[in-house]
């Protein structure tokens, strides 16, 4: 079953996403996440993943306990830009053992169905781009290159 986040589940979901946090560290090595992100991150998870209102803010896969969660957030885009409402796919995850059944499609599917009923008829999600299995998830469901951000590390310009 794919359902909101319930607060209960809370600690559970903030399990998965250091699952997650880890695969994207797996993906790419310029990933790092902080030693103490839990920590840091569980004021604004308690905060934003709880919210129901546009839209529910996190879904969850609940099939003999949580499988996987999705989180998706109404975005603001610059005043100047003619684009609808938009929503921003911010996180998915599935336990591994759990892939290959259409978990995290549905979970999608049944955030960007909510998200348009409260009128926001536009998705955007961003993925690592060495993540090669997200990205080619993402364009099976749909989603296509718009705008593209491009990194530079390091000191001044040659």
């Amino acid at each position: 079953m794919i359902r909101p986040l319930a607060l209960a589940d809370l600690p559970r979901v903030l399990d998965l996403w250091e699952q997650l946090m880890a695969d994207g560290e797996r993906a790419d090595p310029r990933y790092r996440v902080a030693a103490d992100a839990r920590r840091v991150f569980t004021p604004y998870a308690s905060e934003v993943w709880t919210r129901v209102h546009p839209f529910p803010a996190t879904w969850v896969a609940d099939e003999g306990g949580l499988q996987g969660f999705l989180g998706i957030l109404p975005q603001f885009p610059l005043a100047v830009l003619a684009v609808p409402p938009t929503a921003l796919i911010t996180d998915v995850f599935v336990v591994p053992g759990a892939r290959g059944r259409g978990l995290a499609r549905r979970m999608v599917m049944t955030a960007v169905e909510s998200a348009a009923q409260a009128g926001y008829s536009r998705v955007e999600v961003g993925t690592l781009s060495a993540d090669v299995r997200a990205s080619g998830f993402w364009q099976a469901m749909g989603f296509g290159a718009w705008r593209t951000t491009l990194v530079r590390s390091g000191g001044a310009a040659s």
